[in-house]
């Protein structure tokens, strides 16, 4: 298409990330605790359930992109799956969010196969929505339009559900937390519903059927991991930006924990969301003007060191204050927000480092590795945090005081020392702004050669 992608796409495609995350929030921010606390599973059986889901989480992700490539359905190649996946996804949150009275091994059972089949479908949907973006236009600047509108639309999207899931639950459950949880994620289904179909709609005429033909350049799994191989800036950069990731995951997973049991209050969690995404967001607009004072190594260490802050402060001084707590992460958060501004750019980077060494373009591999890290942190912050509820001997309902002190403990010691980690890994990063330069000069001048 060559005329202008209208203001309705783009809206769409923002919203489209905001409907999503209704549901992907639940299966992060919200499932551990509603296993443990409603579903009354023990924690150690939790974090299995929940190490297995994001380990098929992960690895399914190269696998779909595949699947999705090669597929060749009635409604054209990639917008098909945002009708097809998207009630599937609803249907598994349902079941995720579903405490039946069964026996608890087949329980155990259903919630593991749901929690793993709802991912499957999100990565569908995923995948499909990423791939419609350079569908829809070949202008740059139109293709930055819609990632910028992706962002916004996932910003906004944390907000709102910050404000809303927690007293949500409470006025759909009447009393039961497990029929609150199992309302709320119907609800939040219509909304994924809604997103979903409205822009496979208006992609009607972008993404025909046969139109979009199979790329004789498949990314394989092998391929991705002979560029992480070969590549060290990219190994180094996917390693730390794991960690940091993890760091940020072992605040989620004892979030609820937190307000439950050492401030005593759920309520308060929709104070807490909005204003720490809200410091997420302004470290966002911050890094734009740090990466232009200082290079983009300098600036995600510098957000690092705000996260280290913030969660050193929640340490110290936060105890079961609520308002100091959301105080603290939300300092922390501000440091996230500028550290995960430039990890873009930085992949960006390690492609071009890849082609200079190798003289092989390898800019798709690379920039389909950028949710790896996403997916790891996912995966092992979330076990971390619900493997150390285990250890300190957690269960629901408690009112032990040792048990309650170390929820407070591991919910500001963890992510802290983990995140020094962050910052020794990216301390070997050999890409600088000079190197940079010189790399993007002789790529210029072997293309003019040629």
């Amino acid at each position: 298409m060559s005329e202008k992608l209208s203001n309705k796409i783009v809206f769409a495609y923002g919203f489209g990330e905001f409907a999503l995350g209704f549901l992907t929030t639940m299966g992060v921010q919200y499932i551990s605790f509603f296993l443990t606390d409603a579903a009354l599973i023990a924690p150690a059986v939790v974090a299995t359930i929940l190490l297995i889901g994001r380990i098929a989480d992960t690895v399914d992700v190269p696998i779909i992109g595949i699947i999705v490539e090669k597929s060749n359905l009635p409604w054209g190649k990639y917008r098909s799956w945002l009708f097809l996946a998207a009630p599937l996804i609803v249907i598994f949150n349902m079941l995720m969010f579903t405490n039946f009275n069964v026996s608890t091994p087949v329980k155990i059972f259903y919630l593991s196969a749901a929690y793993i089949l709802g991912y499957v479908f999100v990565n569908f949907c995923s995948t499909g929505r990423f791939a419609l973006l350079p569908t829809f236009t070949s202008d740059q600047n139109e293709r930055a339009k819609l990632a910028s509108a992706r962002g916004q639309g996932g910003s906004l999207g944390q907000i709102v559900r910050g404000l809303i899931t927690v007293p949500l639950i409470g006025l759909l459950g009447g009393g039961n937390d497990a029929k609150g949880y199992f309302y709320t994620v119907t609800v939040y289904g219509i909304i994924v519903i809604i997103g979903m179909y409205w822009l496979a709609s208006l992609a009607k005429d972008y993404d025909k059927p046969g139109a979009q033909k199979a790329s004789s350049q498949r990314v394989t799994l092998k391929d991705m991991l002979t560029q992480v191989a070969t590549n060290k800036p990219l190994l180094i950069l996917m390693i730390s930006n794991t960690v940091i990731l993890t760091a940020t995951n072992i605040l989620t997973g004892f979030n609820m924990y937190y307000f439950r049991y050492v401030v005593g209050s759920l309520l308060m969690m929709s104070i807490y969301f909005p204003i720490s995404f809200g410091g997420g967001f302004l470290g966002n607009a911050a890094a734009q003007f740090l990466a232009k004072r200082f290079d983009k190594k300098a600036t995600y260490n510098i957000g690092i060191g705000f996260w280290f802050l913030g969660m050193l402060l929640v340490y110290l001084l936060a105890g079961s204050n609520a308002y100091l707590f959301i105080a603290f992460v939300t300092v922390a958060q501000f440091g996230f927000g500028i550290s995960n501004a430039v990890v873009p750019a930085f992949f960006s980077d390690t492609a071009d480092y890849g082609e200079w060494k190798t003289g092989k373009s390898s800019r798709a591999v690379n920039m389909g590795l950028v949710i790896f890290p996403i997916k790891l942190g996912v995966l092992i912050g979330g076990s971390i945090a619900a493997f150390a509820l285990a250890y300190i001997g957690f269960v629901a309902n408690t009112q032990d005081p040792v048990i309650i002190n170390g929820i407070r403990t591991m919910a500001a010691v963890l992510p802290m020392v983990v995140s020094i980690l962050a910052a020794v890994i990216m301390y070997f990063y050999p890409l600088n702004r000079e190197k940079m330069e010189s790399i993007q000069q002789e790529l210029k001048n072997r293309k003019g050669v040629a």
